[in-house]
């Protein structure tokens, strides 16, 4: 029973190994390829306050994250809720005088 679970979880150290070496590969080719390409910057009516220019850089999208990034992702489009420093009361709200 312990070599069998010895060797389940080798297999899943390699294939996790492999996943990862995937994509390390996957991310350096594509930064290769950024690499290459050229970026067009354009200048609009945005101007700052010095007299000078805002850019604007047109980049390619990103693939989609995979299912694990997913939920992690979604953990942050929760509403907000604030932390409660005492029972009742609001953490940066002024507290009332006793």
């Amino acid at each position: 029973l312990v070599q069998r679970k010895a060797r389940a979880a080798a297999e899943r150290n390699l294939r996790n190994e492999r996943r990862e070496r995937a994509k390390q590969a996957r991310v350096s080719q594509e930064l290769k390829k950024a690499a290459k390409r050229t970026v067009s910057i354009s200048e609009g009516p945005d101007t700052l306050g010095d007299g000078m220019r805002e850019r604007r850089e047109t980049l390619a999208l990103a693939p989609e994250p995979e299912p694990l990034e997913k939920e992690a992702c979604e953990k942050w489009k929760r509403p907000f809720r604030p932390r409660l420093s005492f029972p009742g009361t609001f953490v940066g709200l002024p507290q009332p005088p006793p």
